[in-house]
């Protein structure tokens, strides 16, 4: 099982509590750009895999191409907060890609983890 926590508001939130799946790929350290274009840094209404290779696994959520980890999810549980809403996902597919480095977003800057 694993959490993830969608702003009401986001264009996300719509698509997985009308799907009910959702996918997490987790980038790589060379994908700082991607990860910007999916913070919403591009805005809302633009298409955020126009020019991103990506592939799909079991329930065909579209996962990042050069990524560390994916993960494919079922929503099993989902919590309403006031601005946000908690949902907790079944993997039901998961894969990783070796000697692969992640890209860390922490206290509002990218980190590079140390070999």
């Amino acid at each position: 099982m694993v959490t993830v926590t969608l702003m009401n508001t986001a264009r996300t939130y719509h698509m997985v509590v009308s799907s009910g799946i959702f996918g997490i790929t987790v980038l790589s350290v060379d994908q700082q750009a991607i990860a910007d274009r999916f913070a919403g840094r591009s805005g809302e209404e633009s298409n955020r895999f126009e020019g991103i290779d990506f592939f799909t696994l079991e329930t065909g959520t579209p996962f990042i191409a050069g990524g560390l980890a994916f993960l494919d999810c079922r929503v099993v549980f989902s919590h309403p907060m006031p601005e946000s809403t908690l949902f907790i996902g079944e993997v039901l597919a998961a894969q990783r890609i070796e000697d692969v480095r992640p890209l860390v977003y922490f206290n509002r800057e990218y980190h590079r983890l140390l070999q």
